[in-house]
């Protein structure tokens, strides 16, 4: 599969909430402007399980164009939800309510998405099996996503990029908990880039 949108591969949500270029910053970049890039997304991201779902979706929003816009920006309104949630965890504060309520909202839509089965060797797992797609259907693995990493010891080291506006937010498994930058290819060689071009004008 080709990509089109660049991501970490460390945890779905954290992948979704990461759609924003400069999240922080006075310009954001947002990368989910139409349904047609969420969706895409959304099969790139493992959101969807086949590039069959993410064609149905394509044809439901282009019989239904209106209420596609109503989803995206209801996935624009989750994904901010949990990045406030998840940066007031970095920041170790409270998280907010009104978040707090949405996402458990979006929880509580997506319980009838799973199905919990066995192999054959009694390996068990809980893929996403909608019973029909519907123009939401990749929130419910988001927000599952959010709920594992949000109970999962793994939260505390979570981590938000420290370069200037980035905003992405990461899981830091160094094992010295050392990791300052969203990845060392992007946001890390322009902070070292920064610190050598002002040492070298002073």
């Amino acid at each position: 599969m080709t990509r089109t949108f660049y991501r970490l591969d460390e945890r779905l949500c954290l992948d979704f909430v990461n759609t924003v270029g400069y999240h922080t910053g006075d310009h954001p970049n947002e990368w989910l402007t139409d349904y047609t890039r969420l969706a895409n997304w959304s099969y790139e991201a493992g959101a969807l399980n086949e590039e069959r779902q993410r064609d149905q979706l394509l044809q439901l929003a282009g019989q239904a164009p209106e209420e596609a816009d109503r989803v995206l920006g209801q996935a624009v309104e989750l994904r901010e939800a949990l990045f406030r949630v998840l940066c007031s965890v970095v920041r170790k504060e409270r998280a907010p309510a009104e978040d707090m309520e949405r996402i458990n909202l979006y929880l509580s839509r997506s319980g009838k998405q799973f199905k919990l089965i066995a192999d054959d060797a009694n390996r068990f797992s809980m893929p996403f099996r909608p019973e029909r797609v519907e123009m939401d259907s990749m929130l419910g693995p988001v927000v599952r996503s959010a709920a594992d990493l949000l109970l999962s010891p793994d939260l505390a080291r979570l981590k938000l990029c420290g370069a200037d506006a980035c905003g992405w937010l990461f899981l830091d498994t160094s094992r010295n908990h050392s990791r300052r930058w969203c990845s060392m290819d992007d946001c890390g060689n322009k902070e070292k880039a920064k610190r050598f071009y002002r040492k070298k004008t002073k």
